[in-house]
């Protein structure tokens, strides 16, 4: 499995994507992916999906999409309820994210050790990650660090 947070919220399994319900799950998704395994309180969840004005059944419906995402990734994924939250473990997954958190650290090394052909192919890889808004947006900040260099 693949998830995908760097562009549209997205679950890949080989060739696939794996189908999400709508804005709101793949909300919740990307919340419990940034976390990194780490927990993510029910009030957390209801600000990124409502703000300020959570419905009187943010629990229920927080339930809900919790339920869909266990019942549509399977046994590739673990999410665990600690009230009043969630934790997701995703194992061995690939995560765009740490790849692109792990290509940035390595390019930054290679270019403070004056390794500059390493650190352009890192730095240059890690936007490739992205897809969408996200990629331009690195893109412009890592090509303006390596000019400031």
């Amino acid at each position: 499995m693949e998830y995908r947070i760097l562009g549209p919220v997205e679950v890949r399994d080989g060739a696939f994507e794996v189908p999400l319900d709508g804005a709101k799950q793949r909300t919740v998704l990307a919340a419990l992916l940034i976390a990194q395994g780490g927990f993510v309180s029910d009030g957390e969840l209801s600000s990124v999906l409502w703000g300020v004005s959570p419905p009187r059944t943010l629990n229920a419906q927080l339930y809900n999409y919790v339920s869909r995402l266990r019942r549509t990734l399977g046994r590739n994924v673990t999410i665990i309820r600690s009230s009043p939250g969630y934790m997701m473990q995703i194992g061995n997954a690939a995560f765009d994210l740490l790849e692109f958190e792990r290509l940035t650290a390595a390019g930054q090394a290679a270019l403070l050790a004056k390794r500059h052909e390493d650190a352009g192919r890192l730095l240059r890889a890690a936007p490739a990650r992205a897809t969408g808004p996200a990629r331009r947006s690195e893109e412009r900040r890592v090509g303006k660090e390596c000019r400031s260099r």
